[in-house]
């Protein structure tokens, strides 16, 4: 977790070349243990984080860090997937310090648990949100299901998005769609 904490606080890799307005709206896709949220809410400014993870071991301490750094009424958890499906099918690997790796594409030898999910237009609409300011994804893989569905209305709501993507089985083709979506999106 501290080689995490140092990328998000110290290298800030998902905020090159992104330009927010004062008090930003962001959703956080891989929300892990709320490294992510906790840094837009303290060093960004962000007025509203909604942050999602779906194992529920990492939702635990996101929870809590949450809850630890009092920012409850900035950050709204959800303990949910962000998909194309309303579930998704996850291998969930426990390591030996109790950091837990979790990809629909990697681990095949840890535990597969199905849980819930749902899409960017539903979390727009749940949220009523008419503007995001910023959309992180980092979800191992799952960043594919994620665009390649995404209708355009969605992405119109969106100022920036910064996404990691991950090489997984038949990658290229898929990041070279989801890429062409992004750019005709603007």
């Amino acid at each position: 977790d501290a080689r995490i904490v140092r990328e998000i606080f110290l290298d800030r890799p998902y905020l090159k070349h992104v330009r927010l307005r004062a008090a930003p709206t962001i959703i956080d896709v891989g929300g892990y243990i709320g490294d992510f949220s906790l840094y837009a809410v303290k060093h960004l400014g962000a007025r509203q984080v909604i942050v999602f993870e779906p194992t529920r071991e990492n939702f635990a301490v996101l929870e809590q860090n949450v809850r630890l750094n009092g920012y409850e009424q900035r950050i709204t958890a959800v303990p949910c997937a962000v998909s194309n499906t309303k579930t998704v099918a996850l291998n969930v690997q426990r390591l030996a310090a109790g950091e837990m790796h979790v990809s629909a594409y990697w681990y095949e030898d840890a535990e597969r648990r199905v849980l819930p999910a749902t899409t960017l237009a539903d979390i727009l609409e749940t949220y009523s949100l008419e503007k995001v300011d910023l959309l992180k994804v980092d979800c191992e893989g799952g960043e594919y299901d994620i665009f390649e569905a995404v209708p355009r209305a969605v992405l119109d709501k969106i100022d920036n998005i910064v996404f990691e993507y991950h090489a997984i089985r038949g990658y290229q083709p898929r990041l070279e769609r989801v890429l062409q979506l992004l750019g005709d999106a603007g």
